[in-house]
Protein backbone atom coordinates (compact mmCIF):
# COMPACT_ATOMS: atom_id res chain seq x y z
CA UNK A 1 0.00 0.00 0.00
CA UNK A 2 1.51 3.40 -1.31
CA UNK A 3 0.55 6.37 0.77
CA UNK A 4 1.74 10.28 -0.47
CA UNK A 5 1.69 12.87 1.89
CA UNK A 6 4.32 15.06 1.68
CA UNK A 7 7.47 12.44 1.62
CA UNK A 8 6.03 9.35 -0.41
CA UNK A 9 6.09 6.30 1.88
CA UNK A 10 5.11 2.90 1.32
CA UNK A 11 3.16 1.20 4.76
CA UNK A 12 3.71 -2.96 5.01
CA UNK A 13 3.54 -5.28 8.04
CA UNK A 14 6.83 -6.54 9.42
CA UNK A 15 8.71 -9.66 9.18
CA UNK A 16 10.94 -11.00 11.79
CA UNK A 17 14.02 -9.99 9.63
CA UNK A 18 12.85 -6.27 10.30
CA UNK A 19 13.23 -6.90 13.97
CA UNK A 20 16.58 -4.74 14.09
CA UNK A 21 15.07 -1.90 11.82
CA UNK A 22 12.31 -1.81 14.37
CA UNK A 23 14.88 -1.84 17.06
CA UNK A 24 16.74 0.79 15.69
CA UNK A 25 13.68 3.06 15.10
CA UNK A 26 12.39 2.59 18.44
CA UNK A 27 15.83 3.17 20.11
CA UNK A 28 16.87 6.24 18.26
CA UNK A 29 13.26 7.75 18.48
CA UNK A 30 13.26 7.86 22.43
CA UNK A 31 16.88 8.42 22.63
CA UNK A 32 15.91 12.12 20.44
CA UNK A 33 12.98 12.62 22.87
CA UNK A 34 13.91 11.38 26.42
CA UNK A 35 17.90 11.11 26.67
CA UNK A 36 17.41 6.87 27.55
CA UNK A 37 19.34 5.33 24.83
CA UNK A 38 17.56 1.51 24.80
CA UNK A 39 14.36 1.20 25.60
CA UNK A 40 13.80 -2.23 23.83
CA UNK A 41 16.45 -4.98 22.72
CA UNK A 42 16.30 -7.23 19.85
CA UNK A 43 15.71 -10.31 21.78
CA UNK A 44 12.65 -8.69 23.30
CA UNK A 45 11.36 -8.07 19.81
CA UNK A 46 11.42 -11.51 18.58
CA UNK A 47 9.93 -12.98 21.62
CA UNK A 48 6.92 -10.98 20.68
CA UNK A 49 6.11 -12.61 17.73
CA UNK A 50 5.31 -15.69 19.79
CA UNK A 51 2.40 -14.15 21.92
CA UNK A 52 0.06 -16.33 22.41
CA UNK A 53 -3.65 -15.30 20.76
CA UNK A 54 -1.76 -12.35 19.41
CA UNK A 55 -1.04 -11.28 16.18
CA UNK A 56 1.88 -9.08 16.71
CA UNK A 57 3.31 -9.04 13.18
CA UNK A 58 -0.34 -7.94 11.84
CA UNK A 59 -0.67 -5.39 14.25
CA UNK A 60 2.52 -3.43 13.41
CA UNK A 61 2.62 -1.00 10.54
CA UNK A 62 6.46 -0.20 9.57
CA UNK A 63 6.91 3.38 7.06
CA UNK A 64 9.74 3.01 4.28
CA UNK A 65 10.85 5.69 2.62
CA UNK A 66 11.78 5.56 -1.24
CA UNK A 67 15.43 4.15 -0.38
CA UNK A 68 13.50 1.56 1.59
CA UNK A 69 14.79 2.62 5.11
CA UNK A 70 12.44 2.53 7.96
CA UNK A 71 10.76 6.49 9.34
CA UNK A 72 8.07 5.49 11.23
CA UNK A 73 6.19 3.26 13.14
CA UNK A 74 2.57 2.43 14.32
CA UNK A 75 1.47 -0.40 16.55
CA UNK A 76 -2.41 -1.57 17.25
CA UNK A 77 -2.62 -3.90 19.68
CA UNK A 78 -5.90 -4.62 21.10
CA UNK A 79 -6.71 -7.32 24.32
CA UNK A 80 -10.14 -9.04 25.62
CA UNK A 81 -12.51 -7.52 25.94
CA UNK A 82 -12.06 -5.49 22.49
CA UNK A 83 -12.63 -2.11 23.83
CA UNK A 84 -9.59 -0.29 24.16
CA UNK A 85 -6.68 -0.29 21.30
CA UNK A 86 -3.38 0.56 22.55
CA UNK A 87 -0.98 2.52 19.88
CA UNK A 88 2.48 3.89 19.53
CA UNK A 89 3.54 6.03 16.98
CA UNK A 90 7.33 6.95 16.07
CA UNK A 91 8.72 8.96 13.39
CA UNK A 92 12.44 9.59 12.92
CA UNK A 93 12.66 13.01 14.39
CA UNK A 94 14.21 14.77 11.56
CA UNK A 95 10.92 13.77 9.14
CA UNK A 96 8.35 14.60 11.15
CA UNK A 97 5.87 16.98 9.97
CA UNK A 98 5.45 16.03 6.73
CA UNK A 99 2.55 13.98 6.95
CA UNK A 100 4.08 10.32 8.08
CA UNK A 101 2.35 10.38 11.52
CA UNK A 102 -0.73 11.54 10.08
CA UNK A 103 -1.22 8.78 7.59
CA UNK A 104 -0.33 6.03 10.78
CA UNK A 105 -2.61 7.38 13.01
CA UNK A 106 -5.61 6.93 10.01
CA UNK A 107 -4.11 3.41 9.29
CA UNK A 108 -4.42 2.46 12.81
CA UNK A 109 -7.89 4.14 13.36
CA UNK A 110 -9.30 2.01 10.29
CA UNK A 111 -7.23 -1.13 11.61
CA UNK A 112 -8.89 -0.73 14.98
CA UNK A 113 -12.27 -0.11 13.48
CA UNK A 114 -12.27 -2.64 10.75
CA UNK A 115 -10.71 -5.88 13.13
CA UNK A 116 -10.97 -4.78 16.87
CA UNK A 117 -14.93 -2.65 16.96
CA UNK A 118 -16.60 -5.51 15.66
CA UNK A 119 -15.24 -8.11 18.77
CA UNK A 120 -16.34 -5.69 21.04
CA UNK A 121 -19.77 -5.52 23.01
CA UNK A 122 -21.51 -3.36 19.92
CA UNK A 123 -22.93 -0.60 23.10
CA UNK A 124 -19.79 -0.50 24.51
CA UNK A 125 -17.63 2.40 24.24
CA UNK A 126 -14.14 2.40 21.66
CA UNK A 127 -11.30 4.19 22.50
CA UNK A 128 -7.58 4.21 21.06
CA UNK A 129 -5.17 4.60 24.13
CA UNK A 130 -1.67 6.23 23.45
CA UNK A 131 1.32 7.48 26.33
CA UNK A 132 3.61 10.05 26.06
CA UNK A 133 6.66 10.28 28.57
CA UNK A 134 6.31 14.30 30.08
CA UNK A 135 9.68 14.60 28.03
CA UNK A 136 8.48 13.46 24.81
CA UNK A 137 7.19 17.23 23.78
CA UNK A 138 6.34 16.16 20.06
CA UNK A 139 4.31 12.97 20.99
CA UNK A 140 2.48 14.97 23.50
CA UNK A 141 1.72 17.77 21.36
CA UNK A 142 0.58 15.55 18.34
CA UNK A 143 -1.98 13.75 20.13
CA UNK A 144 -3.40 16.97 21.24
CA UNK A 145 -3.34 18.16 18.32
CA UNK A 146 -5.65 14.87 16.70
CA UNK A 147 -7.86 14.65 19.65
CA UNK A 148 -6.36 12.90 22.70
CA UNK A 149 -7.05 13.67 26.32
CA UNK A 150 -5.31 13.03 28.69
CA UNK A 151 -6.92 10.47 31.20
CA UNK A 152 -3.91 9.82 33.52
CA UNK A 153 -0.70 9.90 35.42
CA UNK A 154 1.91 7.35 36.22
CA UNK A 155 4.88 7.64 37.91
CA UNK A 156 8.04 6.39 37.50
CA UNK A 157 9.72 6.18 41.16
CA UNK A 158 12.87 5.12 42.45
CA UNK A 159 15.43 4.66 45.73
CA UNK A 160 19.08 4.72 45.85
CA UNK A 161 20.72 2.63 47.73
CA UNK A 162 23.66 5.28 48.21
CA UNK A 163 25.72 2.50 50.07
CA UNK A 164 23.48 2.48 52.74
CA UNK A 165 22.07 0.43 54.86
CA UNK A 166 18.29 -0.54 54.09
CA UNK A 167 15.70 -2.02 56.47
CA UNK A 168 15.13 -5.37 57.20
CA UNK A 169 11.60 -6.82 56.26
CA UNK A 170 9.17 -6.71 59.32
CA UNK A 171 6.64 -9.36 57.93
CA UNK A 172 3.46 -9.62 59.45
CA UNK A 173 2.34 -12.80 61.93
CA UNK A 174 1.09 -15.39 59.85
CA UNK A 175 2.57 -14.46 56.94
CA UNK A 176 5.73 -16.71 55.41
CA UNK A 177 7.76 -15.57 52.57
CA UNK A 178 8.29 -18.83 50.22
CA UNK A 179 10.86 -19.67 46.95
CA UNK A 180 8.83 -19.64 44.16
CA UNK A 181 8.26 -23.05 42.60
CA UNK A 182 7.25 -22.57 38.77
CA UNK A 183 5.87 -26.24 38.18
CA UNK A 184 3.52 -25.83 41.01
CA UNK A 185 2.81 -21.53 41.47
CA UNK A 186 2.56 -20.28 38.24
CA UNK A 187 -1.84 -20.50 38.33
CA UNK A 188 -1.55 -19.05 42.14
CA UNK A 189 0.33 -16.46 41.11
CA UNK A 190 -2.11 -15.17 38.27
CA UNK A 191 -5.36 -15.57 40.46
CA UNK A 192 -4.09 -13.27 42.99
CA UNK A 193 -2.90 -11.02 40.32
CA UNK A 194 -6.10 -10.94 39.17
CA UNK A 195 -7.58 -10.66 42.69
CA UNK A 196 -5.36 -7.82 43.65
CA UNK A 197 -5.44 -5.66 40.60
CA UNK A 198 -9.04 -6.19 40.00
CA UNK A 199 -9.77 -2.30 41.67
CA UNK A 200 -7.22 -0.86 39.71
CA UNK A 201 -7.87 2.12 36.62
CA UNK A 202 -8.11 0.27 33.24
CA UNK A 203 -7.63 -3.22 35.19
CA UNK A 204 -8.63 -6.22 32.48
CA UNK A 205 -8.09 -9.58 32.86
CA UNK A 206 -6.39 -11.36 30.38
CA UNK A 207 -6.14 -15.31 29.55
CA UNK A 208 -3.66 -17.38 31.61
CA UNK A 209 -1.52 -17.81 28.26
CA UNK A 210 -0.81 -14.30 27.46
CA UNK A 211 -0.06 -13.40 31.32
CA UNK A 212 1.97 -16.02 31.71
CA UNK A 213 3.99 -14.77 28.53
CA UNK A 214 4.21 -11.55 29.30
CA UNK A 215 5.30 -12.29 32.98
CA UNK A 216 7.85 -14.77 32.05
CA UNK A 217 9.31 -12.64 29.29
CA UNK A 218 9.22 -9.14 31.30
CA UNK A 219 10.81 -10.89 35.08
CA UNK A 220 12.88 -14.04 33.62
CA UNK A 221 14.62 -14.53 36.76
CA UNK A 222 12.56 -16.55 39.06
CA UNK A 223 13.99 -16.05 41.64
CA UNK A 224 13.41 -12.63 41.80
CA UNK A 225 9.37 -13.46 41.88
CA UNK A 226 9.01 -13.21 45.88
CA UNK A 227 5.94 -14.88 46.94
CA UNK A 228 4.21 -14.30 50.78
CA UNK A 229 2.00 -16.87 52.27
CA UNK A 230 -1.14 -16.48 55.13
CA UNK A 231 -0.99 -21.00 55.22
CA UNK A 232 -2.31 -22.23 52.11
CA UNK A 233 -3.36 -18.99 50.27
CA UNK A 234 -1.10 -16.57 48.46
CA UNK A 235 -1.21 -13.37 50.11
CA UNK A 236 0.86 -11.71 47.93
CA UNK A 237 3.57 -11.07 45.51
CA UNK A 238 6.23 -8.33 44.54
CA UNK A 239 7.69 -9.81 40.82
CA UNK A 240 11.14 -7.94 39.88
CA UNK A 241 13.52 -8.16 37.38
CA UNK A 242 17.20 -7.10 36.93
CA UNK A 243 17.36 -6.79 33.55
CA UNK A 244 15.04 -3.36 31.64
CA UNK A 245 17.37 -2.40 29.04
CA UNK A 246 16.30 1.37 30.22
CA UNK A 247 18.04 0.84 33.47
CA UNK A 248 21.02 -1.15 33.69
CA UNK A 249 22.13 0.02 37.00
CA UNK A 250 18.90 -0.68 38.67
CA UNK A 251 16.50 -3.33 39.89
CA UNK A 252 13.21 -3.21 38.31
CA UNK A 253 9.88 -3.85 40.49
CA UNK A 254 6.93 -4.92 37.62
CA UNK A 255 4.29 -5.65 40.04
CA UNK A 256 3.73 -5.22 43.63
CA UNK A 257 0.48 -7.14 44.81
CA UNK A 258 -1.11 -7.86 48.00
CA UNK A 259 -4.72 -8.91 47.87
CA UNK A 260 -6.89 -6.57 49.66
CA UNK A 261 -7.73 -9.01 53.09
CA UNK A 262 -4.30 -8.46 53.33
CA UNK A 263 -3.48 -4.65 53.06
CA UNK A 264 -2.84 -2.42 56.17
CA UNK A 265 -0.77 -5.28 57.73
CA UNK A 266 2.70 -3.77 56.59
CA UNK A 267 2.96 -6.50 54.17
CA UNK A 268 3.61 -4.28 51.24
CA UNK A 269 6.58 -2.37 52.59
CA UNK A 270 8.08 -5.89 53.99
CA UNK A 271 8.27 -7.12 50.02
CA UNK A 272 9.44 -3.89 49.14
CA UNK A 273 12.43 -4.02 51.60
CA UNK A 274 13.15 -7.83 50.83
CA UNK A 275 13.21 -6.64 47.04
CA UNK A 276 15.72 -3.62 48.01
CA UNK A 277 17.72 -5.91 50.15
CA UNK A 278 18.08 -8.47 47.24
CA UNK A 279 18.60 -5.96 45.06
CA UNK A 280 21.09 -4.64 46.69
CA UNK A 281 23.32 -8.13 47.04
CA UNK A 282 23.03 -8.12 43.67
CA UNK A 283 25.02 -5.01 43.07
CA UNK A 284 22.27 -2.46 42.41
CA UNK A 285 22.38 1.13 42.64
CA UNK A 286 19.11 1.44 43.56
CA UNK A 287 14.90 0.36 42.46
CA UNK A 288 12.57 1.64 40.41
CA UNK A 289 9.02 1.12 39.60
CA UNK A 290 5.82 2.42 37.86
CA UNK A 291 2.45 3.71 39.43
CA UNK A 292 -0.67 5.21 39.05
CA UNK A 293 -0.39 8.34 40.27
CA UNK A 294 -3.94 8.14 41.42
CA UNK A 295 -4.05 5.00 42.86
CA UNK A 296 -6.82 4.40 45.29
CA UNK A 297 -5.20 1.51 47.47
CA UNK A 298 -2.49 3.55 48.74
CA UNK A 299 0.09 2.79 46.58
CA UNK A 300 2.10 5.98 46.05
CA UNK A 301 2.30 6.89 49.65
CA UNK A 302 3.15 3.38 50.76
CA UNK A 303 6.52 3.61 47.97
CA UNK A 304 6.98 7.42 49.49
CA UNK A 305 7.26 5.22 53.10
CA UNK A 306 9.78 2.97 51.71
CA UNK A 307 12.08 5.98 50.51
CA UNK A 308 10.93 6.19 46.85
CA UNK A 309 10.20 9.16 44.59
CA UNK A 310 9.14 10.34 41.79
CA UNK A 311 11.95 11.07 38.91
CA UNK A 312 9.48 10.75 36.00
CA UNK A 313 5.98 11.72 34.32
CA UNK A 314 3.85 10.10 31.74
CA UNK A 315 0.83 10.40 30.34
CA UNK A 316 -2.10 8.31 29.28
CA UNK A 317 -4.11 9.84 26.56
CA UNK A 318 -7.42 8.53 25.16
CA UNK A 319 -9.36 9.62 22.13
CA UNK A 320 -13.07 7.86 21.64
CA UNK A 321 -13.79 6.11 18.25
CA UNK A 322 -17.47 5.26 19.82
CA UNK A 323 -19.29 6.17 22.69
CA UNK A 324 -21.26 3.70 24.69
CA UNK A 325 -24.73 3.13 23.73
CA UNK A 326 -25.57 0.89 26.64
Amino acid sequence: MTISPTLAITLRHPALDDVPAIAKQINTTHFHDTGVPVVVTEERLRALWDVPGIDIPGSVYMAHNAEGQCVGLATCICLSPFEEVETEITVTPELRGQGIEETLLQTVIDHATRIHMPQANPHSRFVLKASADERATWTSQFLQAHDFQVVRGFWKMQIDFDDRPLPTPTWPTGIELRPYEPATQLQVVYDTFNAAFSEHWGFHSIPFDQWEFVMQRDNPDPTLWFNVWAGDEMAGFAMCTAERPDIPNLGYVSDLAVRCEYRKLGLGLALLHHAFGEFQRRGKLGVSLHVDSENRTGATRLYERAGMHVVETSWKYQRVLRESTA
